[in-house]
């Protein structure tokens, strides 16, 4: 698949996005098409996990996932899947003012199998600006629901 990076804002503390991004074994209750997450290992700044999604078709794979914890990054690599090629990505928070945060997600996919470029095209233009969507509201709901109100 083509390499995808979209930036959103979104009105929670970059430390509050943080958190939720890095509670990998939760993203089947924050992401629609997240089957199945599961923690392989744990050293740290330095976590594999295990992931089913749907997107059109089912997808199996382990990330090797590095955080950042101070500058509120993360970049992963594909460690094994039998469906995907790669899957080099990131997040990176930046907090603009207190309480207001821009979410950067990057990707880069390719398949072990032949698909049409338009369709891996669409996929993308479609599912990342869909799934950042997904992570802004939630985030939101979440910020509201434990704080009483949308940040200052």
């Amino acid at each position: 698949m083509p390499k995808a990076k979209k930036t959103v804002g979104v009105q929670v503390p970059a430390e509050y996005f943080w958190n939720m991004i890095t509670d990998y074994e939760r993203y089947p209750d924050y992401i629609s098409n997240c089957t199945t997450a599961t923690i392989v290992s744990n050293n740290n700044d330095v976590v594999v996990a295990a992931f089913t999604v749907k997107v059109v078709r089912t997808f199996d794979y382990t990330l090797q996932l590095v955080l950042d914890a101070e500058h509120y990054r993360v970049d992963w690599t594909l460690v094994e899947s039998k469906t995907l090629r790669q899957n080099d990505g990131g997040w990176q928070l930046t907090e603009t003012q207190p309480g207001h945060t821009m979410v950067t997600y990057w990707n880069d996919l390719a398949a072990k199998f032949w698909l049409p470029k338009a369709f891996l095209n669409g996929l993308v233009q479609i599912a990342l600006p869909s799934m950042l969507k997904e992570w802004r509201l939630l985030a939101e709901r979440r910020w509201r629901d434990d704080n009483g109100s949308p940040p200052a």
